[in-house]
């Protein structure tokens, strides 16, 4: 069948891709950062301090005045900045830097010097445990796969041996980083207690 026929294979992939650039036009038009009543609304100081206080780098000012440019709004600066700043001092605490870095978030480098060096440590310490749970987790699926593969490979063969061997190590490797991962949680408890 030729492009220029029309039968129902060539009408099921037309509608496919009538579906597919109707789904693709809602996500581009759903990533706008503000809707139209938040760009006319116009609260620019307090859209900065939440910005500010998420964490959000510099660069999310720029994505509101691209947001509200479609609506013929000009965000307000000045007041966005403001709100930023104090919002920032909500958000550079030592307390905050520990909770973003145990959820994996990235840290943009947003926070001024003065607040960064209290933040900076605490969101390192609390990376690491993230980074620590991600390699035991992922070490657990591994070691569950091994194990949960035909058990005809179980005995006393060479490969089955090797098998057994490789679980015992990552089953090793496993205690060893969950050995460091309280330790780290211990210390960073006893500064708290301790501050």
């Amino acid at each position: 069948m030729s492009i220029l026929q029309s039968g129902p294979k060539q009408k099921t992939r037309e509608w496919g891709l009538f579906l597919g650039l109707l789904v693709l036009g809602t996500l581009l038009t759903s990533c706008a950062t503000l809707s139209e009543k938040q760009c006319k609304n116009g609260d620019w100081k307090t859209l900065g301090y939440s910005d500010g206080e998420q964490g959000y780098p510099t660069s999310r000012f720029q994505s509101h005045v691209e947001a509200c440019a479609d609506y013929q709004v000009k965000p307000d600066a000045t007041a966005y900045r403001a709100g930023r700043e104090e919002g920032l001092k909500q958000y550079c605490t030592p307390d905050r830097g520990l909770t973003e870095g145990r959820a994996g978030h990235t840290y943009h480098g947003v926070c001024p010097a003065s607040l960064q060096k209290d933040f900076l440590p605490k969101y390192r310490v609390g990376k690491t445990m993230f980074d620590l749970r991600k390699r035991i987790d992922n070490l657990q699926n591994k070691i569950e796969r091994e194990q949960s593969l035909d058990s005809s490979f179980m005995g006393d063969s060479p490969i089955a041996k090797s098998r057994e061997s490789q679980i015992r190590k990552m089953e090793k490797e496993k205690k060893r980083l969950e050995a460091e991962l309280l330790a780290l949680e211990g210390v960073n408890l006893v500064q708290d207690i301790l501050k």
